[in-house]
């Protein structure tokens, strides 16, 4: 049976590597204009491209899934605001 959720312990437990593309949330122009919140966007888009590795799997395979649905999440927003 697949759990939904880890513990914190196992969490904890839980080698993993920092994906290599990963970074902070990249710096954001906050100029006011019209594409403003597209940039915001695009840099948290950017921000979930990223892929996990480590020796749990299930963690792992459940982080991943989790970058995946926020991506295509980012994805259709930007979208409907294009429209």
């Amino acid at each position: 049976m697949k759990k939904d959720a880890i513990t914190v312990n196992e969490f904890r437990q839980e080698p993993l590597e920092t994906p290599r593309n990963w970074e902070p949330l990249a710096y954001v122009d906050s100029t006011p204009d019209e594409n403003y919140v597209f940039r915001i966007l695009e840099a948290h888009l950017e921000n979930c491209k990223v892929r996990w590795v480590g020796t749990n799997s299930e963690l792992v395979q459940m982080m991943n899934e989790t970058c995946e649905k926020r991506e295509q999440l980012l994805k259709q927003a930007i979208e409907i605001l294009k429209r």
